[in-house]
């Protein structure tokens, strides 16, 4: 399976469960997706591909999941509406995993179509 020395360094560095939002956490929990998702698909094999869209829902539910608190915690002089809140990690959430998902390969793919 998969061996903790083939995880980069700074990925292998847990983001704390009292983390916050900050720049450098987000940056973080960024490098750690890509770094999973690499990993994930260096052990695929060409039959278990059916499995790396569940693999990918599975982490965009956790990454919403972990957006959302952190957002919850960041100090406002006008509280978070709860649907704010919620839209604006779901948005994240998409923006860090689909290009990885959908857009690079689509757009490559409709380049190729030309």
């Amino acid at each position: 399976m998969l061996d903790a020395s083939e995880v980069p360094p700074e990925t292998r560095q847990p983001i704390s469960a009292s983390s916050t939002l900050q720049l450098s956490t987000l940056r973080q929990l960024i490098r750690s997706v890509f770094d999973v998702l690499a990993l994930f698909r260096s052990y695929l094999k060409p039959a278990d591909r059916q499995y790396e869209p569940l693999f990918e829902n599975m982490l965009q539910q956790e990454l919403y999941a972990l957006l959302l608190r952190w957002l919850k915690q960041v100090p406002s002089e006008v509280p978070l509406q709860e649907e704010v809140g919620e839209t604006t990690a779901l948005v994240i959430s998409w923006a860090i995993l689909d290009p990885q998902r959908n857009g690079v390969g689509e757009i490559e793919r409709s380049q190729q179509k030309r």
